[in-house]
């Protein structure tokens, strides 16, 4: 850390304000102060050298993530003011499970299948193995009274993350009695909003869809 640096380079420079004569008459003392110092440098060029393959990846990661983040159906989240109890189906596109890592620390809770509200829909969906990696797919999603606490978890190449005193919760299910003319939720074809506010239809409303 960097309080081992400092004592690395200050071992040096203890020694080197010595006198030139005084520092001839101890040698064992410059071989540690030269050793320090060399640490020193070392350690300097491999954080730097870390820091910069840690910029690199974000950078690389940004910019592979960047669609997936601008695409309002991969980024839906059910809306704040929907009561619990309320179910509905919405779409996911294949472009939305395509990479999975894009939604690392973008999704919270997971525990137990309960994610925290303000997560992606779809991300959810592809932790919980509701929806296959690079397939899209109609998904049920159920809201559920929020809590003290959602463990994060790691799933399906996605690392959620926990959440503390939250107000919304959800669970993401196989959208079993839906089809391809289903109407769904209004932020399924990537609307700007990108949050679910239209239920199902009555057809395939809480009282009927399946428990899993």
């Amino acid at each position: 850390g960097p309080c081992g640096l400092l004592l690395w380079f200050a071992t040096w420079a203890m020694h080197r304000r010595r006198p030139r004569e005084e520092r001839k008459r101890l040698p064992r003392e410059r071989a540690i102060a030269n050793l320090s110092c060399c640490t020193g440098v070392t350690a300097c060029s491999v954080h730097m050298v870390l820091f910069l393959a840690l910029l690199i990846f974000m950078h690389r990661r940004a910019a592979t993530c960047a669609q997936l983040y601008h695409t309002g159906a991969c980024m839906q989240t059910p809306d704040e003011n929907l009561l619990t109890g309320f179910t509905f189906a919405t779409y996911c596109p294949e472009e939305c499970t395509a990479k999975s890592k894009c939604y690392d620390a973008r999704v919270f809770g997971g525990f137990g299948g309960l994610y925290v509200g303000g997560s992606p829909i779809c991300g959810a969906a592809l932790q919980r193995g509701v929806l296959q990696k690079g397939m899209g797919g109609l998904v049920e999603v159920e809201i559920y009274p929020g809590g003290a606490e959602s463990i994060g978890v790691v799933a399906n190449g996605i690392r959620s993350m926990s959440a503390f005193d939250f107000s919304q919760g959800f669970v993401v299910r196989q959208c079993s009695e839906c089809d391809a003319t289903s109407p769904i939720s209004s932020a399924a074809n990537g609307t700007d909003a990108g949050n679910a506010t239209t239920a199902a239809p009555a057809t395939s409303s809480a009282s009927s869809l399946p428990r899993v």
